[in-house]
């Protein structure tokens, strides 16, 4: 299995009357266990051996928790002496992996066998492959939308009338290391405004819906689906 990145910098700003002030957001409590200890649980699962943690706000709280290492994944770390964005985070990332490699939101959980999205992405031959849903109901995601041979046309911006408009960007990539020199020059940006967008024809990026469950901790009405979510795996 390739290295998967986990982009776990956020402080969850909209989160701290629930988790506090002092709790980064990958680090909010599930079930007695912090959110992002159940997304590495998960990977390992899959067979992921090699995990990047990009970190800044509270990044002593994730070290000191997991260490260097969990179960049989080695964790590595990235630390964002200020903040990068996505894409800056995932350019510095590419530089150090050095091969292709999985990213995942440090705020999200998807329900998605990673060793098909590799697969999907290999037989393409795809730069890059964006993991999608269709589980979701809710207007505040944008949307991906799809020409009839899975290739990203177009990245829809959330509104109240979207529900005929394309899958749900699920916050997992497939990332080629391809796709390093397509990365702007400056240190801070975010990958699906400054990078995605702007390189969708330059760059073979395909979407794939194959995430069967979505679960995001980004607001407090959510983290509070994810409780109930998670307390009924036990």
């Amino acid at each position: 299995m390739i290295p998967v990145l986990i982009l776990a910098g956020g402080a969850g700003t909209r989160l701290r009357n629930v988790i506090g002030d002092d709790t980064p957001k990958p680090m909010a409590n599930i079930s007695d266990k912090p959110f992002l200890w159940w997304l590495i649980s998960y990977l390992e699962k899959q067979g992921v051996r090699e995990v990047y943690l990009s970190v800044g706000y509270k990044k002593e709280k994730i070290i000191d928790f997991f260490g260097s290492k969990y179960k049989s994944v080695i964790i590595k770390y990235i630390i964002e002496e200020e903040p990068l964005g996505t894409g800056g985070a995932i350019k510095v990332a590419a530089d150090l992996i050095g091969e292709d490699f999985i990213v995942i939101n440090g705020d999200t959980f998807s329900l998605v066998n990673l060793e098909s999205l590799i697969e999907l992405s290999m037989q393409t031959q795809a730069d890059l492959s964006i993991a999608l849903t269709k589980c979701l109901p809710e207007t505040r995601y944008g949307k991906v939308k799809l020409d009839s041979q899975g290739n990203v046309t177009s990245f829809i911006e959330k509104s109240e009338n979207q529900s005929d408009l394309g899958c749900i960007n699920a916050g997992v990539y497939f990332v080629s290391h391809k796709i390093k020199d397509h990365f702007p020059k400056e240190k801070k940006f975010s990958f699906e405004k400054d990078f995605l967008e702007i390189n969708l024809k330059e760059l073979n990026i395909r979407g794939l819906c194959i995430v069967e469950d979505f679960i995001d901790i980004g607001v407090p009405e959510d983290y509070f689906k994810c409780l109930d979510f998670f307390n009924r795996k036990k």
